[in-house]
């Protein structure tokens, strides 16, 4: 193999080894699946939250009607109400805090994967680099041994063409 298309070789490997999709073998992010459970629970929890605002608004139609009835038992309702109320604004309350708490994790956990995919490529980097400057010490290396071979092959013939052009000379002239 000619050292050019040694250098090709090593230098197309590089390359594809730096810029290629990484197949390694990544633990599975158990703080991911984390987050999506979490995620999953909180989804619940709206769902309930919603239910708890359906049963606030029941509650307060109740009550609305019973005080246009004049229905004896409005200040029950309205205890109730305002009881339904209050838990709906706390539970939604609780609920918003949580998923800005989850999604400021997630952007967390974003973040550290982006760092460890940036330390991946470094590390990549640094090995190229090592790789590269093996193979440059290597190819420098072969490069002054057929320079020197070629320059002894250079000598040998400027020797021969010397000695060819004594010898076609006039004999007379080497005595």
């Amino acid at each position: 193999m000619k050292w050019t298309d040694k250098v090709k070789s090593a230098l197309r490997t590089a390359v594809a080894d730096l810029f290629s999709e990484e197949t390694g073998s990544r633990e599975p992010d158990r703080a991911a699946a984390q987050l999506d459970v979490t995620q999953a629970r909180l989804n619940v929890l709206q769902d309930e939250v919603a239910l708890a605002v359906a049963r606030a608004k029941r509650a307060q139609q109740t009550w609305q009607t019973a005080v246009t009835q004049n229905h004896p038992d409005t200040d029950l309702l309205q205890a109730r109400y305002q009881a339904y109320r209050e838990t709906a604004v706390s539970l939604q309350a609780d609920l918003a805090h949580l998923q800005q708490r989850l999604d400021a994790l997630r952007r967390h956990n974003a973040g550290l994967h982006e760092r460890e995919d940036n330390v991946a490529v470094l590390e990549t980097l640094h090995t190229l680099h090592r790789d590269v400057e093996k193979t440059a010490d290597s190819l420098h290396e072969e490069l002054t041994d057929r320079q020197e071979t070629i320059a002894q092959r250079e000598d040998h013939a400027a020797a021969r063409a010397d000695l060819r052009a004594r010898l076609s000379r006039d004999p007379r002239d080497n005595k």
